[in-house]
Parts: C-alpha cells; sequence; structure tokens
C-alpha cells in the first residue's frame, strides 16, 4: 500500500515537472526563441511524451530552433503516432502527401480519423474525393467531410460548399451550397483572427 503510494507521489510530481516544462518552452516558442525550446521538446520527447515529439517534428520540419530535416521531421512524427498521438499521425500524413506519398499518408489518416481526428477526417475526405492514394468514392468523401464538419472543421465546411455548388451532390443543393460558402469565408476570418493555431484550420 505504501509502495502504491509512493509511485502515485512520484508520477504526480513528474506530472507537475512535465507541465512546468511545457509552458516553459511554449513561453519560449511565443518569444521565438526556438533553439532553447527545442531542448526542453527534445528531453520531454526522448521520455516519450508524445506531444512533445509531435513538436520536436514541427521544429524540424520548418526549421525553428533546428537545422530543417524532413527525415528527422517524419521520425518524430512517427514516434508519437505510435505511441498513439493522433495529431502525430496527421502531420505524419501530411508531410507524406507533400511527398506525393498519397497512399502511405491514407494509412496515418485513417489512424488519426479513427481517434476523431477533425483535421485527418478532412484529410481523408479530400484524398477520397480527389482519388489521392485510394480509388475515388464521393459516398466516403461526403462520409469524412461531413465528420470534420460536425467537429467544427472550417476546410471541411468550404469543401462541402463548393461541391454543393458544383453539383456533386445534386442540382438541388446548389442553392444550400452557395448559402453556406460566405458564412464559412467569415466564420474561416474569424477564427484565423483569434485563434490562428486552431485544429479547426489545419488541412
Amino acid at each position: 500500500m505504501r509502495i502504491m503510494r509512493m509511485a502515485r507521489e512520484r508520477e504526480q510530481e513528474n506530472e507537475l515537472g512535465r507541465a512546468e516544462l511545457l509552458r516553459e518552452a511554449a513561453r519560449l516558442c511565443a518569444k521565438d526563441q526556438y533553439a532553447q525550446a527545442f531542448r526542453i521538446y527534445r528531453k520531454l520527447a526522448d521520455s516519450g511524451h508524445s506531444e512533445s515529439q509531435v513538436f520536436l517534428g514541427w521544429m524540424f520540419a520548418e526549421g525553428k530552433g533546428v537545422q530543417a530535416s524532413q527525415e528527422d521531421a517524419a521520425n518524430w512524427f512517427r514516434c508519437a503516432a505510435e505511441l498513439g498521438s493522433a495529431r502525430g499521425a496527421f502531420y505524419l500524413g501530411r508531410l507524406l502527401t507533400r511527398e506525393a506519398k498519397h497512399a502511405e499518408a491514407v494509412t496515418w489518416y485513417q489512424r488519426s480519423a479513427t481517434a476523431g481526428y477533425p483535421p485527418s477526417q478532412y484529410r481523408l475526405g479530400v484524398s477520397y474525393l480527389r482519388g489521392h492514394g485510394v480509388r475515388k468514392d464521393l459516398s466516403l468523401a461526403c462520409r469524412y467531410l461531413e465528420a470534420a464538419k460536425a467537429n467544427g472543421h472550417i476546410f471541411a465546411r468550404r469543401e462541402l460548399a463548393v461541391m454543393d455548388i458544383q453539383g456533386y451532390r445534386g442540382v438541388a443543393r446548389r442553392f444550400l451550397g452557395i448559402i453556406e460558402f460566405l458564412p464559412v469565408l467569415l466564420f474561416g476570418v474569424g477564427v484565423a483572427f483569434t485563434n490562428p493555431y486552431s485544429d479547426d484550420l489545419r488541412g
């Protein structure tokens, strides 16, 4: 009993220490002090913290605080994804999409979308709509885009509105698409202004 209590107390201390380090890393990033933030995220990532692994992947992808390396970015995104991070799986998929490795990207989007991550639901919808890495399937495209839309994803709302305007889902929905498009545009501008890092803007 005492051993279990001590283990819980140690875990709580570790969580508090990790939270403090994450706050410090976020503060450094906000001040564009990426090299210092990188060292903190690297320490946490090496300890198995998946969201820090995602941050490291982003830093390698963008060359923030470290020399840009798409290979290192992919490795850290994969580490996070394999630990169950939906965000890590999404970013790995997006990196693979940029390299035109669409079939492999779809695998990671599917894993992330299964966890309910809207940007990956959006990406899967687009993949099925355009036939990137999968056979074109309008029904599946709409299913994933509607799921992303239901979770508040702006690009999914826009994509569905454009599809309706173009008549993909029937002539009767064209007018509805036009009505939907303007509010989506205004809402997107509002979110971009108030929270430019929102998951709803990731696509």
